[in-house]
């Protein structure tokens, strides 16, 4: 080989190393220019961001974020270590042929990545603080506005029990408190209503829990449902008691028992009976009727009431009862067993089959009547008895 080979040779392999090292010094430089001006972005966009108060958002940030560590920051990861290699690689490369080393321009060295992957770092745990902080901020802040409204509510159900049971005075001013606090009740279920989105707000958030109040949407809800039973049976109660005053041709007694038969057939608390329940009441107090006749009353009680409500029924009673118990129907009736006689004996009242007890209550409460008999005849009948007079006084017959 001349010589003029080998120089040709020397020079051409000389150049090809300068220009590999080239090459990778240009790569080097403009890789790290890239990943130097990503992070740089990255850390001017965490600095500058905000949140909105809302989980939803803070939540789809946290999802961000944990999606860039996931991809991004692992491609920065990777990019950074085959940087470091390759800037190692050139130094090797210009020593191995004892040339100059590499010295970067200051904004592209070595230092001033690592500079720079330092403040990706620290900004990085900034950011995960930030949104950690707000995500529990924002759970604190759901608590307390549920447990601010469900405390309150529960006050408010508790005032206006107290006010129900204090609730007296003549009916109808009973009447128109509990109708009044029946209308104040009604904003409550729009109440309840801002609640119940407090609580979804909280389960959206996966809060499961709450510090601030013992009460859940489920206990105001049981709390609110008896409220609103309690006022609406008093409302009931207070109309029937009307109902009952108003049945001056009752005794205290009859009323009572009416009431109780009517509340106990009431299965589901409407104030009203069915066909059904109206013949079970019915026959509770022994008056049975076929199933047409009691279509039949059924039928005109809605006619006239609209349904077989407490003051139907009681009036239905009335009827029937003043049809068993008129004055003139027992004065028949005594006439009867008297066999027409102006008194009534014991041996009548025994042959009419009545009870011993009836007997014997009977001619202990009747005046007597012996000063219309001779001697021999009331010896002859025992007990005799002046059912007219009787009447007279039981009915206030002058």
């Amino acid at each position: 080989m001349d010589q003029a080979e080998t120089v040709s040779r020397r020079v051409e392999k000389f150049a090809d190393l300068m220009q590999s090292v080239w090459i990778s010094r240009n790569d080097y430089e403009k890789r790290v220019q890239v990943l130097l001006e990503n992070m740089r972005s990255q850390v001017v966009a965490w600095a500058s961001a905000s949140f909105d108060g809302t989980y939803q958002y803070a939540k789809s940030q946290s999802a961000f974020f944990a999606e860039y560590k996931s991809t991004t920051k692992r491609d920065w990861v990777t990019e950074r270590q085959d940087l470091v290699s390759l800037f190692g690689n050139i130094q090797t490369k210009l020593r191995t042929y004892s040339l100059k080393p590499y010295v970067p321009s200051p904004e592209h060295s070595p230092q001033a990545l690592e500079s720079q992957w330092q403040a990706l770092l620290a900004a990085e745990a900034k950011r995960s603080r930030q949104i950690n902080t707000e995500i529990r901020s924002i759970k604190d802040r759901l608590q307390r506005r549920f447990a601010e409204l469900a405390d309150g509510f529960e006050l408010q159900l508790r005032q206006f029990s107290s006010e129900l049971a204090a609730i007296e005075g003549p009916l109808e001013e009973q009447q128109s408190r509990i109708q009044g606090l029946a209308e104040e009740l009604k904003p409550m279920e729009k109440l309840f209503e801002s609640i119940s989105v407090a609580e979804q707000d909280c389960l959206d958030a996966n809060v499961e829990e709450n510090d601030y109040t013992i009460f859940s949407r489920q206990d105001l809800e049981f709390e609110l449902e008896l409220v609103q039973q309690a006022v609406a049976k008093k409302i009931l109660f207070i109309e029937n008691q009307i109902v009952s005053r108003n049945m001056t041709n009752l005794t205290p007694a009859q009323l009572e028992q009416f009431e109780s038969t009517f509340r106990y057939f009431d299965k589901d608390e409407t104030n009203t009976l069915s066909v059904s329940e109206l013949a079970a009441a019915l026959a509770s107090l022994g008056i049975v009727y076929s199933e047409e006749d009691i279509d039949v009353i059924n039928q005109q009680l809605e006619q006239e009431y609209g349904a077989t409500t407490f003051e139907a029924f009681i009036n239905l009673l009335v009827d029937i009862t003043e049809d068993q118990t008129t004055a003139e129907q027992l004065r028949e009736a005594f006439r009867g067993i008297a066999q027409e006689k102006n008194f009534v004996t014991e041996v009548d009242l025994q042959l009419a089959q009545l009870s011993d007890g009836c007997v014997r209550f009977l001619t202990q409460q009747m005046p007597s009547a012996h000063d219309q008999l001779d001697g021999s005849s009331a010896d002859e009948m025992g007990a005799v008895l002046d059912y007219e007079r009787w009447l007279d006084d039981a009915f206030q017959i002058p």
